[in-house]
């Protein structure tokens, strides 16, 4: 017969194995973010402004976001901003030549409306130049 120790051992083991397994499973598959088309990407594009790196690459980045109340008429699509200032509509963003472009990030609807205010309920296109 197993002594007091031996079966608080036995019965901590899979517990212990559980634990071990669930840790080793959380490690990240991959490391990339969707909402962010890097310096790399803009220049394998190989097109002449912003707006068609974004249709190339990310498309969904442009599509409106449907009626976002029925009292509040708000933009359906997100607001560009160039360099941190608000700089227009997304049609602004074939007035921005893809050589001057570092990075292009897209801030979906509630963290953009944490950052920028209620009025960016569709998100938004953060153009980053290589000039700042």
């Amino acid at each position: 017969m197993p002594s007091f120790r031996q079966a608080v051992v036995l019965c901590s083991l899979p517990v212990t194995l559980l634990a071990m397994i669930s840790c080793a499973s959380m490690k990240r598959v991959d490391e990339t973010n969707n909402n962010i088309i890097t310096a790399d990407e803009i220049q394998s594009a190989n097109v002449s402004t912003a707006y068609d790196v974004i249709t190339k690459l990310h498309a969904n980045y442009l599509h409106s976001r449907g009626q976002n109340s029925i009292l509040l008429k708000q933009n359906k699509e997100p607001t560009v901003y160039l360099d941190n200032v608000e700089f227009g509509t997304i049609a602004s963003l074939r007035n921005i030549p893809a050589s001057n472009v570092a990075e292009i990030r897209f801030i979906e609807g509630w963290d953009a409306m944490t950052k920028y205010g209620s009025d960016h309920v569709s998100g938004v296109i953060q153009v980053y130049t290589r000039y700042q």
